[in-house]
């Protein structure tokens, strides 16, 4: 996959990780809204969605985060990296358009080495949405602390989720 605009391709050593479609669907979207406390309404209510000019049910901006998390979570454990105990630190999002129910989202997620933060071992995980024509979507870039007895992944390779899952086993 080529870069998102605005993000830097892989490196070597970087950890990647293409993972199976993300349907959005608009019950997910109504769900996530709920719990965020977005009251807009293009994110429940499809006529007001459509009168809007948009086919489906508008996700808030920050609905990536969710399958982001999922894919993450894959590729740090992949990467030999316990998610539990893992602070968010900071994260950046980046639409290049509004996510809609009916989109089918391919999502790459790459795990990138940083530095020591307040003692703790900091890593930069960047995921990037495609759409099914391949078009951006959106990225999302996230700093996590890692727990204090982690250690640096090493050795990564490229893959699937399905790959990883099987290592998971």
């Amino acid at each position: 996959m080529d870069a998102t605009p605005g993000t830097r391709a892989a490196r070597p050593g970087d950890a990647v990780l293409a993972s199976s479609p993300y349907d959005v669907e608009a019950e997910k979207i109504r769900e996530f809204a709920a719990a965020v406390g977005e009251t807009g309404a293009a994110c429940h209510d499809e006529e007001a969605a459509r009168a809007l000019g948009h086919p489906g049910l508008l996700a808030p901006p920050t609905f990536l985060t969710v399958p982001a998390a999922r894919v993450e979570d894959m590729l740090l454990r992949r990467a030999g990296i316990a998610p539990d105990g893992l602070v968010h630190r900071e994260q950046r999002i980046r639409l290049y358009r509004p996510v809609r129910a009916g989109d089918v989202l391919h999502p790459v997620v790459r795990l990138r080495q940083s530095g020591p933060v307040a003692g703790r071992r900091a890593v930069t995980v960047t995921t990037e949405f495609r759409d099914a024509e391949g078009a951006p979507v959106g990225v999302l870039d996230a700093t996590l602390l890692l727990p204090a007895d982690a250690r640096p992944a090493r050795g990564h390779r490229h893959g699937t989720d399905t790959e990883a899952q099987e290592e998971l086993e």
